[in-house]
Formats: C-alpha cells, structure tokens, sequence
C-alpha cells in the first residue's frame, strides 16, 4: 500500500469518526432534586429524543447551575435545561442559546414568586409585614403546587401574602456554534413533542408537570 493510499485511508477514517463525534450530544440538567430522582423524570425524555432525532444522547447530571454553565463553557455539554438566571450566565459566558421553552401541563408558560406564612399568621398581605420582624417565607407557585399534590395536608397551612408578576419558566438552551443540521433536528423533536401522544404527556408530566414546548429566544431573559 502505497503512503498516498494511508493517507487517505486514515483521512476517511478520521473524517467518519468527527461525524459520529459530532452527533452524539450530551445534554445537561440540574440536580435540583438527587440525581437519581432527575434520572427517573429525564432518562425517558431523553430516549424519546435519541430515537426521534437519531442523535445519541448522553445525560450530565450536575449538583447545580456551575456545574452546568462551566460545562457548556468548555464544550462538554451541548444541551442543557436550567433556569432563567442560568441562563443569562450561559449566554454570556459559555456560548449560549436559548431555542425553547417549556409549557406546564396547565398551559401556562411561567410561574410566580411567592411570599407565604402559616395560616394562622395575623397578617393577611405584604404591607401588614413591611419594617417587621415576622414568619413568613419566599417560595413559587411551583413548589406550592407540587406541596399541594405530594402533602395536601401541608399545603393547606399556607397562606399567600404576596405573588410576583409572571416569571417565564424554564428554558432549553443549547450552545451557539452547534451544528445546523443538529440543531434543527433537536428543534424538530423538542416542539413537536407531547403534542397528541400521550405517552409522551404522561413522560412530561412526570418531569415537574411539564405539558410541551414553544419556541423562544435570549428575549425571554431580559427583565
């Protein structure tokens, strides 16, 4: 075999071995509960999405927001579910995107800051706390309705005093210099999914009573 012939035998080679590199994707998500618990919710999904989409997906499970930021940073997730205010750190710092949004089961696309007490508390609305020294907490409608399914019996002790304007529920970001041909197929699978299926509703609904996705934008973290 002649040099010229293993050269380009080892440049097909290496060639074939980016493409496969290139469409296996890992997709981070925050362990906001265990990781075992978020395995349970995601693991599903992200099945779903490699059969769809033909992609091999991995999963990156990451303790908290750092983790997944500094991750996107260095290339070692593509993908990731965070929060808002994570998601303006990995639109700065870690090549950024947002291209999706999530839908609650309700169809609601937020959710609502919460300032509660015990419902026993003499004090009825955010004015009779202002200047003093009082029990009350900050929660979100999120984790309230959540209290409400799992312990009912908890829930009906709170009382809310206050509710924020509606904030925009999760994003799905993904990193900007991804491959075209990968990111309209991750697009394709993420809006088209839980439309009519209802295994795939009952998947959403398991991961924090999700109901879809919509298209969104880094428009959607700007205050």
């Amino acid at each position: 075999m002649s040099s010229c012939t293993r050269l380009l035998g080892s440049l097909v080679l290496g060639l074939a071995a980016t493409a496969l590199q290139a469409q296996e994707i890992n997709f981070g998500v925050i362990a906001t509960d265990s990781a075992s618990t978020q395995r349970e919710r995601w693991e599903p999904f992200f099945a779903d999405m490699a059969k769809k989409t033909g992609l091999t997906i991995k999963s990156f499970y990451a303790p908290d927001y750092a983790g997944v930021i500094e991750a996107m940073r260095f290339n070692k997730v593509q993908v990731a579910w965070m929060g808002n205010k994570a998601a303006m750190e990995a639109v700065d710092r870690s090549s950024g995107e947002v291209f999706a949004q999530v839908m609650y089961a309700d169809g609601t696309f937020g959710y609502h800051g919460l300032l509660v007490a015990h419902k026993a508390s003499p004090y009825n609305n955010v004015d009779d706390v202002l200047a003093k020294q009082v029990d009350v907490a900050t929660n979100n409608t999120e984790d309230l309705t959540k209290l409400e399914s799992s312990k009912p019996e908890l829930a009906s002790q709170v009382k809310v005093l206050w509710k924020s304007p509606l904030i925009p529920s999760d994003p799905f970001v993904w990193r900007k210099d991804l491959d075209p041909a990968v990111k309209a197929k991750l697009k394709t699978f993420v809006l088209g999914y839980a439309k009519t299926d209802p295994a795939e509703k009952a998947i959403l609904k398991n991961i924090y009573s999700y109901g879809g996705f919509r298209e969104s934008s880094n428009d959607q973290l700007i205050p």
